[in-house]
């Protein structure tokens, strides 16, 4: 039931993420219940939202979106080992959305994000450009440099996938390591 799933993963990310333990819901739908269990561990605890993003190429960290030491409220990325543990936050300054590219190591990534659909079709400051940092996170380049939303980074082979609302409507395109090439798929 895709209203089902929707809600599944809505939960998850809202309610079961913020409490340890088990949440169970069930849901009435005419005769018709579902259950939901929502059982995970719990990697981090924050008053304010552990966002997950991504993961590293190797499987062992998560990548998280966190507001928890930005004073102004605004997300940051760290790792977290999958087992659980301390958090390290990655030196980007603002970041929201990320994904390591498992040849190069370099982390492609959005400084902030318009992932709500009030932003479909903005343009302007603060549409979100696609940044690369180098494996060692010392050197950043701006990847994209456009008026519209782009979002969602992910590495397929040695080219950067995201979303963009380019031509009026979110549609994926990708670009070359070095930013160039731009394609819409």
């Amino acid at each position: 039931d895709p209203q089902c799933l929707m809600l599944r993963e809505t939960a998850q990310r809202w309610v079961a993420r913020a409490v340890t333990g088990e949440v169970t819901l069930e849901l009435r739908r005419g005769n018709d219940w579902s259950i939901l269990d929502t059982t995970s561990p719990n990697l981090t605890y924050h008053p304010d939202r552990d966002l997950p993003v991504g993961w590293t190429p190797d499987g062992t960290r998560v990548i998280v979106r966190s507001s928890r030491a930005n004073p102004m409220g605004m997300g940051e990325l760290y790792t977290v080992p999958a087992s659980g543990g301390a958090m390290e936050r990655l030196p980007y300054g603002e970041g929201a959305l990320a994904s390591v590219n498992p040849k190069t190591g370099e982390t492609a990534f959005n400084r902030w994000s318009n992932e709500s659909w009030y932003w479909k079709g903005y343009r302007g400051g603060t549409a979100s450009d696609l940044w690369i940092a180098s494996k060692d996170n010392t050197q950043f380049r701006q990847a994209t440099k456009t008026d519209e939303n782009e979002l969602f980074p992910m590495w397929i082979g040695d080219r950067l996938f995201f979303l963009s609302d380019t031509d009026g409507r979110m549609n994926i395109w990708s670009i070359a390591a070095d930013g160039n090439d731009r394609r819409k798929h």
